[in-house]
């Protein structure tokens, strides 16, 4: 009889353990569901594979003359012509509404050439596929 009641009192201290755990797996998890939906556009676009091709398409109609080249991983060097400096501005705007999170990096170089501006400016694509540095 000893016996069983310290099995139980046991029990029921494991139990009650076991149903706290058992709540805060279930707040963690609605917690998770909420973040997802308040991040979900950002997740999407981390998740999301980098398009060169489809991200040139996007530069030619602000750029002419355009070139965008993988320089390391994840990293491309764009270059164009512009014939109006706001265009540049557009395009920035463009960058932060695309399908991936791109961060430009800085300085952007500009030289006037002729009746354009030379542009050159690196770009990091930031998702899953970044390899993790030791």
């Amino acid at each position: 009889v000893k016996e069983y009641k310290t099995n139980r009192i046991i029990l029921n201290k494991y139990e009650r353990l076991y149903q706290k755990e058992q709540f805060n797996l279930e707040m963690l998890k609605k917690k998770k569901k909420l973040t997802y939906q308040k991040y979900k556009d950002e997740i999407l676009k981390y998740d999301r594979k980098f398009d060169k091709k489809d991200f040139l398409i996007i530069l030619k109609k602000y750029l002419k003359k355009v070139s965008i080249k993988k320089i390391a991983n994840n990293r491309y060097k764009i270059n164009g012509e512009l014939d109006d400096i706001a265009k540049f501005y557009l395009l920035i705007d463009e960058i932060n509404r695309y399908k991936n999170i791109i961060k430009v990096d800085f300085p952007v170089i500009y030289k006037q050439n002729g009746g354009y501006i030379t542009i050159s400016f690196i770009i990091h694509i930031i998702n899953k596929d970044i390899k993790k540095r030791s």
